[in-house]
């Protein structure tokens, strides 16, 4: 039975490590500190991303690790 539960413990391990997601959140406003509603926020050469709320709040998950370069967009900025 400790060899199944030790096991059964690696993996769940493994598993978390390999499949371990980040979640990165923030506001984003302009200059006068007023919020930008829907702007895109990503990360450069990925599909990972997502628009900010109507007080510019957002938040996503990836899986990418290592230096990375967080952009954003929003039309008639």
């Amino acid at each position: 039975m400790k060899i199944i539960s030790a096991t059964g413990f690696l993996f769940i391990i493994a598993y978390t490590a390999l499949y371990a997601q980040i979640t990165i959140q923030g506001n984003i406003q302009d200059n006068n500190g007023q919020p930008i509603i829907g702007a895109n926020i990503y990360i450069l050469n990925s599909y990972d991303g997502s628009a900010s709320s109507p007080d510019g709040g957002f938040a996503f998950q990836t899986d990418l690790t290592g230096e990375q370069v967080l952009a954003a967009s929003a039309v008639g900025y």
